[in-house]
């Protein structure tokens, strides 16, 4: 499929056991793609997000069901044609809340400067339909997660998920915050035509702003697999971890092709097994991202490309990985 490069890691029994590189993060200068670089995970970061904001649920810091205007005190929703003091931090996390989509496509680099949360959001947090009604994939709502914990913690929210979420999963090469001091340095994107994209940061971060390795989200989805791994349970309570990976909304149109529901912050498949897969994919400017888990069993795979193109190649190998598995079928694989 000629992509610039590609990090694949497999997971089994709750552990990973294979990762692999493959061509480069820099076609011009043909700098080598490793399994260490630090790579952007675009809607990844949902699900890493989602385990923050449960962790302030079990502390008993917030209630899902309760309206998100209740913790938020410096900031107000722009006007709209519908009621705002409806949405709920539960419909924000399983995509039900009647956000936008969101402003797509822009970003900026590292070094200049570029709008607060809270100016994003007043641009972009314009209510479009009555909340709760139905399912909508939505970055504008999971960045107001983001500025509900900022709210509620009093603290900056990479800071917060680097201290609370990341470390005690043993992530300890991934950041919400772009840094020069990554070493590898995060490879260029290329989009569509194969031209490179400069290295780039959105000014919210929860929706898509993670910078990870591959190994890094291979140990993320092994801390779901609380029957085989005991690293999410520092973290979380194993029946909050499966909080999030229960379904809350059907999915219809487009992402009902490949997906059952939506839990919260992450993509649900019932398998013909009976098995569940949980699941969540990226895709920015020059980036597409995706993970598949079957916590019941323990499996896993991540991949990462630097390439806006690799659709095809994700299926691929997502079929390829549920035939020798020997999983009846599973997400992109349909």
């Amino acid at each position: 499929y000629d992509n610039p490069g590609v990090n694949i890691s497999l997971v089994q029994k709750g552990k990973m056991v294979w990762a692999k590189s493959f061509r480069y993060a820099d076609l011009e200068n043909k700098r080598k793609m490793t399994s260490d670089t630090y790579c952007r995970v675009e809607s990844i970061s949902r699900s890493v997000t989602a385990w923050g904001v449960m962790k302030l649920t079990e502390q008993g810091r917030l209630k899902l069901d309760t309206p998100i205007v209740h913790y938020l005190k410096t900031w107000s929703f722009p006007e709209s044609s519908f009621q705002t003091s409806a949405i709920t931090i539960r419909q924000l996390l399983s995509q039900t809340s009647g956000m936008p989509l969101g402003t797509i496509g822009v970003h900026y680099s590292p070094y200049e400067n570029k709008p607060s949360l809270k100016e994003v959001l007043t641009r972009d947090a314009v209510l479009e339909r009555e909340p709760g009604q139905s399912f909508s994939y939505s970055n504008t709502g999971f960045n107001l997660l983001e500025l509900l914990i900022e709210e509620v913690t009093g603290g900056d929210f990479a800071e917060y998920m680097q201290l609370e979420i990341l470390k005690p999963l043993g992530m300890e090469h991934s950041s919400f915050n772009w840094s020069v001091s990554f070493d590898p340095p995060v490879p260029f994107g290329y989009d569509t035509r194969n031209s490179p994209v400069p290295v780039y940061v959105y000014p919210d971060k929860a929706a898509g702003g993670l910078l990870s390795t591959v190994e890094d989200i291979a140990t993320f989805i092994s801390a779901g697999m609380t029957g085989f791994s005991s690293s999410g349970l520092n973290v979380l309570k194993a029946e909050n971890i499966n909080k999030l990976y229960t379904p809350e909304v059907e999915i219809p149109g487009f992402y009902g092709i490949v997906f059952d529901s939506y839990g919260m912050g992450h993509f649900i498949e019932r398998l013909p097994n009976g098995e569940k897969a949980v699941s969540h994919g990226g895709q920015g400017s020059g980036w597409m991202t995706h993970f598949h888990s079957i916590p019941e069993t323990g499996d896993g795979i991540v991949i990462l490309t630097n390439s806006q193109r690799s659709l095809p190649f994700f299926a691929h190998i997502l079929s390829d990985w549920a035939r020798w598995n020997s999983f009846p079928s599973v997400g992109m694989g349909k």
